[in-house]
């Protein structure tokens, strides 16, 4: 089995485990896994591993649910800023409107990651990264929210 083969299994044993909901996860499991599909994420290989994955799907659902968890939000959007920039398509997924997500519960990505900046204003990582993410949203072109709408969900 070479390097490659190696890496795209563990990529899914991986996702498996992140989209496998446990209630009696250690919050440290959970921050190792995503841990782990960062390193993944940042491999030579990183783009063709990830290619139509739609990791950031349980991502968006993890970054939700453990929004009181600090270390989760900072791994988890350092994982969203790295999949923009190894998945074009990520960001185009992410802004489509949101009727899927909603049956969810889950906020827009934008009003996720405003909400975990202004929980953690203090903390550098998390607002690095997710500063990093909105500029992202904010210069696609696919993005379906305005910088007026943005600043009025960020003050209200």
């Amino acid at each position: 089995m070479d390097n490659r083969e190696e890496l795209a299994e563990r990529l899914k044993k991986l996702l498996v485990r992140l989209k496998t909901p446990q209630e009696d996860r250690q919050l440290s499991t959970l921050i190792q896994i995503l841990k782990d599909l960062l390193s993944l994420a940042r491999t030579e290989h990183a783009a063709e591993l990830f290619e139509d994955k739609d990791v950031h799907l349980p991502l968006t659902v993890v970054l939700s649910s453990y929004m009181s968890s600090k270390r989760v939000q900072q791994v988890g959007l350092s994982l969203l800023c790295q999949l923009f920039e190894i998945c074009p398509n990520t960001l185009e997924e992410l802004t489509r409107p949101l009727q899927a997500s909603r049956e969810w519960e889950i906020l827009g990505v934008h009003q996720q990651i405003l909400k975990a900046l202004s929980q953690y204003i203090t903390d550098p990582q998390v607002t690095m990264f997710g500063l990093r993410a909105l500029a992202v949203l904010l210069r696609s072109g696919t993005s379906y929210l305005s910088r007026k709408e943005l600043l009025y969900t960020y003050t209200t």
